[in-house]
């Protein structure tokens, strides 16, 4: 199936220097989390952000959350809840809600005093905020904060 030999192919490249992904083991229980993702929710399918997303909830979850789940299964649960209930247009091949949040996040950094001049900076560097703030948002600024704000983002 498609969606699993991507999976296979952003394995690799999800947290590569980090411990827990560099075996074997950890990164066939972030396939496992992927896969079960999208047997569950094979309209939403599988985007490159999920092994991110997957990747940091399992780093965040200890062996065994209350209620008795594993680290997998609550894994795949909170990654089910994010997408389904806190961002469910931003994984759709329109990506709705990344588009209108990044629009927000341009009106609002235009509208403040203090930043008003950046993006005519940034054009002049011919960059479009839209390039980093969209992959911030896919992403759960996963990759754009340091892991110790972890608790604040969950």
């Amino acid at each position: 199936e498609e969606a699993a030999r991507q999976i296979d192919l952003d394995l690799p490249r999800t947290f590569p220097d980090h411990a827990e992904f560099a075996t074997a083991d950890g990164r066939s229980m972030l396939r496992r989390v992927l896969c079960a993702h999208c047997a569950r929710s094979p309209q939403v399918g599988y985007t490159q952000s999920l092994n991110f997303l997957a990747a940091f909830l399992l780093l965040q979850l200890p062996a065994r959350v209350e209620g008795g789940l594993g680290r997998e299964e609550a894994a795949f649960w909170l990654l089910e809840c994010v997408i389904e209930r806190l961002l469910p247009s931003y994984f759709t091949a329109q990506l709705t809600g990344v588009l209108a949040d990044t629009r927000t996040l341009d009106a609002l950094v235009a509208s403040h005093p203090q930043l008003h001049a950046l993006p005519p900076h940034l054009e002049s560097l011919g960059l479009d905020l839209s390039l980093v703030s969209t992959q911030w948002l896919m992403l759960g600024f996963v990759t754009a904060l340091p892991s110790e704000t972890a608790p604040l983002r969950l």
